[in-house]
């Protein structure tokens, strides 16, 4: 399975665990202009429409949502009734049938990435401790998990790139460990 499969299968646990209608993560990014904002990166979805690759959900900037960067940025959850939420949230929140919100931040050396998500769309009502410490224990491990993603994919890019340094040498050129073990040659 990709990681992408392996994300999507950890939100289907949590959604079908806590009985709700989404799950999902969004990453930080920045607007065109320069401002913080969010897009959505995974959705899990049960008895709700996805929202997930829908241009009116990209880039969203947290200007919009004064809720969400106040939580966010003290590294805390959101929970709370979308009602309770500012008039812009709420222009956000409503058209997807949300009643109730809980986010949890996902944070990558000591820096904000995102955040993941529970939404529910059936019933009034705020998630528990017990269900806000999952979702923080959860970022956690998906925090984990993106970072070591993000890594190998650094890792794999500049053996690569050190590859084709070696390639386009005109002479041949071989690197040995301390162990006398060939590690890269052109």
């Amino acid at each position: 399975k990709s990681f992408d499969d392996i994300v999507i299968d950890c939100l289907s646990v949590l959604g079908e665990s806590f009985g709700q209608s989404r799950v999902y993560i969004w990453k930080n990014t920045s607007t065109n202009a320069g401002r913080a904002s969010c897009i959505q990166v995974y959705e899990w979805v049960k008895g709700v429409e996805s929202i997930h690759g829908n241009k009116s959900f990209e880039n969203i900037s947290y200007d919009l949502l004064p809720s969400f960067r106040k939580a966010l940025t003290s590294k805390q959850c959101l929970n709370d009734l979308v009602c309770n939420l500012a008039a812009t949230e709420r222009k956000i929140l409503e058209p997807q049938d949300v009643q109730s919100i809980l986010i949890a931040p996902i944070i990558i050396d000591d820096a904000p990435w995102g955040f993941i998500g529970i939404d529910n769309c059936t019933s009034l009502q705020r998630f528990s401790s017990h269900e806000e410490g999952i979702l923080l224990t959860s970022g956690l491990m998906i925090a984990s998990a993106i970072h070591k993603q993000e890594t190998d994919t650094k890792l794999h890019q500049w053996e690569d790139l050190v590859q084709a340094m070696f390639d386009a040498m005109p002479l041949c050129s071989n690197v040995w460990s301390r162990d006398f073990e060939l590690l890269i040659c052109n």
